[in-house]
């Protein structure tokens, strides 16, 4: 079964106190993931900060290849916002995703 976490959520906080992190389908059918931690930040090294706080809580493992492999995909996303004026505003989306795995289990000697 596929579990979903917050890599936001500080490492030491109990599996039982964590928020349910779910993916569904809203009101006008555009999927959207709930019970996640959302960051306003006002600059890149404060954005980078978040990526590298999330990236620490990834879960990993040794392969024969890697001393230290990603067991689980992982999606950071960003959202820019913009004010041209009091009326204007131009509005970004970006999700930078990893995807565990890609090394051939054969070579790495995982299961």
């Amino acid at each position: 079964m596929e579990e979903l976490r917050d890599l936001l959520v500080p490492v030491g906080v109990e599996e039982s106190k964590r928020p349910t992190v779910s993916i569904r389908e809203n009101y006008q059918g555009e999927v959207e993931v709930t019970g996640v931690t959302e960051r306003r930040v006002d600059s890149l090294s404060e954005m980078a900060n978040c990526l590298s706080t999330g990236s620490r809580c990834r879960t990993t493992s040794s392969t024969k290849m890697n001393d230290e492999s990603s067991r689980s995909h992982a999606i950071f996303s960003i959202n820019i916002e913009h004010n041209h004026g009091e009326d204007e505003v131009t509005t970004s989306k970006f999700h930078l995703v990893d995807l565990a795995g890609s090394e051939r289990a054969k070579r790495t000697g995982t299961e």
